[in-house]
């Protein structure tokens, strides 16, 4: 009996020392770059119009930047594996660490479901593949078991996939938004332009409030690895202002080249992105080639945030917030394996009920349903997170702080109050049923049921590692 408690509270120290610093400061510019940018949503935030361009300017400013301030300084100061978790732990304890690590690890492999929905679409739309249900469903499962595959082998591996994926994602918007302008020049747009029609309709845009606020988010992403990181403290800041740039440029090019090529009444939130580069190119290599490109953009978003998010959720089970079972990092590969692969079982379950349940409703049903679910769960987080900086700068003022937020406590206040007057519009309007979302009124009702199951799962997992704590507080106090 005298020695499960000691082994219980060596188990993080176990487990870290798997950890290998292989991320370096052009890697980590990549990944955040590769986590921020997600080429999938870029057609299903443009049904809403031009007006989304006013609202990706005005966001960057007021929502992007001070959320990426607040991000940097949470990393600088507590440069920790696990990030996310970290800094919500150590603000508001265990219980709210371990629900919240929960629902930014869940949304994941959901909207991973989503990702391979998009990328079998767009591939059967660009080779013109007839696919049966059946198919498309064996397909999509497929893409999530590669993502797997990539995500649980030596991070020195798989960071080269996210660094070609990030110049392949920003490349297809940067080719995206020249290829737009030169089709305004020479033949118009496909949805005249109109200063009216940049102006913001507060109704319509709220609807869409949370893909907005999801292209943004993913700057802490890096931090959930920060201990396989060298030198985070500086090289986490840098990432987060140079992704800051890059993604501000990048998603206003893609949704406007998207809303110039594709008419209105044409617009796919699943395939939009390939219709919007074959209304600029002709050639079947060429929108094949592209094709390609845009899935392995798919691919490599999925398995970015499964990378980061995986990471925070696993070491939330370092201290027993979750079961340490799923706390284990491989000992080769130095990767969460257990919770990898459970992110790989999450997104088949769920498309497999999705197919048994709308079989009959195609891609378009899936998608929207599956995205729809991750924008409640993944926005949530941040409404702990983003305070979280307040809180800690207020407990621990004589912390290190190699960065903080300019403007002293005033100049913090200012960047959470913006960026939480974005983020609570963008979780709750995920739940106001609307054609542009695809969500119904039984489908917003759904999602609540699913949020609420969500939480409650959150709550028994931490429930279930009652006992481990108890032995590692023991054990803490057997050692005093």
């Amino acid at each position: 009996m005298a020695t499960q408690p000691i082994r219980t509270e060596n188990f993080a120290g176990q487990q870290s020392r798997k950890l290998q610093r292989v991320l370096g400061g052009w890697d980590i510019i990549l990944f955040t770059v590769s986590g921020v940018i997600g080429v999938d949503t870029v057609a299903y935030a443009a049904q809403t119009g031009y007006q989304i361009i006013t609202w990706t300017l005005l966001s960057a400013v007021f929502y992007l930047l001070p959320y990426g301030l607040i991000t940097a300084e949470l990393s600088a100061t507590y440069p920790k594996e696990g990030g996310l978790y970290f800094w919500v732990r150590r603000a508001y304890g265990p219980y709210i660490g371990s629900v919240v690590s929960f629902l930014y690890w869940i949304s994941n492999p959901i909207w991973m479901g989503s990702l391979a929905v998009t990328a079998v679409g767009t591939l059967s739309d660009a080779f013109s593949w007839r696919l049966s249900p059946l198919a498309g469903v064996l397909l999509a499962l497929a893409v999530i078991w590669l993502t797997t595959v990539i995500e649980v082998t030596y991070l020195r591996i798989a960071k080269w996939a996210v660094n070609v994926g990030a110049v392949i994602k920003f490349g297809l918007l940067i080719l995206l938004g020249i290829g737009a302008v030169a089709v305004v020049l020479t033949r118009g747009s496909a949805d005249p332009m109109t200063f009216a029609k940049f102006v913001p309709n507060f109704s319509t845009t709220l609807i869409l409030m949370p893909v907005l606020i999801f292209n943004w988010v993913g700057f802490e992403l890096q931090s959930n690895a920060a201990e396989e990181i060298q030198n985070p403290r500086r090289s986490i800041p840098r990432s987060i202002l140079v992704s800051g740039i890059v993604a501000a440029l990048g998603y206003s090019l893609g949704i406007f080249g998207v809303l110039v090529t594709t008419p209105a009444n044409r617009l796919s939130a699943v395939t939009g992105l390939l219709g919007a580069f074959q209304g600029i190119f002709a050639g079947r290599l060429l929108i094949a080639m592209l094709a390609i490109a845009i899935a392995i953009g798919y691919v490599v978003s999925g398995t970015t945030w499964l990378i980061g998010v995986d990471r925070a959720f696993a070491t939330s089970g370092w201290d027993a917030s979750i079961p340490r079972f799923f706390g284990h990092f491989n000992t080769r590969f130095g990767t969460p394996d257990r919770v990898a692969v459970l992110s790989g079982l999450v997104p088949t379950a769920l498309i497999l009920v999705n197919y048994f349940t709308y079989q009959g409703a195609g891609l378009s049903a899936t998608y929207n349903t599956m995205l729809n679910s991750a924008f409640v769960a993944a926005l949530f987080p941040y409404l702990f997170m983003l305070p979280a900086a307040l809180i800690l700068r207020r407990r621990e003022p004589s912390m290190e702080r190699p960065y903080v937020v300019p403007g002293g406590q005033a100049g913090l206040w200012a960047a959470v109050i913006l960026s939480l007057a974005f983020s609570f519009p963008a979780v709750f309007a995920s739940f106001i049923p609307s054609s542009l979302t695809g969500v119904s009124a039984s489908g917003a009702q759904q999602l609540g049921y699913y949020f609420a199951g969500e939480i409650i799962v959150a709550s028994l997992f931490y429930a279930w590692a009652r006992r481990e704590r108890k032995e590692t507080a023991e054990a803490l106090s057997a050692a005093d």
